[in-house]
Formats: structure tokens, C-alpha cells, sequence
């Protein structure tokens, strides 16, 4: 099985993945992706400081296998603790 890093990137900084997690392909991978996103925001005291975040997924050879900026997940993520 392959094995995907999850970087996160921000206007400032950068903090990569260094361990990569083992999942079956690339669509559990972006599952994963938004989970980590989801979490991100949960433990934010404010979520506005990272809507300029966004998660890089690359393979084991570094190749981006998909981006998605938080921002993309912020609306979404709203509605479901809305709803808690």
C-alpha cells in the first residue's frame, strides 16, 4: 500500500509531513485530508487564521497528489458544528 504526506502550507510557514501515513490510494488519502482539515479547525481559537491554509498531498516520490485549501472546507466544516 502506499504511503501519502499531508503537508500543511500557510501564508508564513510551512510544516511538512515527515512520517506520511499508509492508506490504500489516493481518494482515502483526500478522506484523510479533510479529516485533518476538520480538526485543524476544531482546535482553532480562530478559525479565520488559517483560510489561507491549504493541505498538499504528495506520494512516496514527492509527486502533489491533490491540494485543498481550507477555505474549501470552512463552509462545510460551519454547518457540521452548527449542527452538534
Amino acid at each position: 500500500m502506499p504511503r501519502f504526506y499531508f503537508h500543511a502550507h500557510g501564508p508564513a510557514r510551512s510544516i511538512p509531513d515527515r512520517d506520511g501515513v499508509i492508506l490504500d490510494d489516493a481518494p482515502t488519502a483526500r478522506a484523510f485530508a479533510l479529516l485533518a482539515i476538520v480538526d485543524v479547525l476544531d482546535d482553532a481559537d480562530d478559525v479565520r487564521d488559517f483560510l489561507d491554509w491549504r493541505f498538499e498531498v504528495t506520494d512516496d516520490a514527492g509527486r502533489t497528489i491533490l491540494t485543498i485549501p481550507v477555505l474549501d472546507c470552512a463552509f462545510a466544516w460551519g454547518v457540521l458544528r452548527a449542527s452538534r
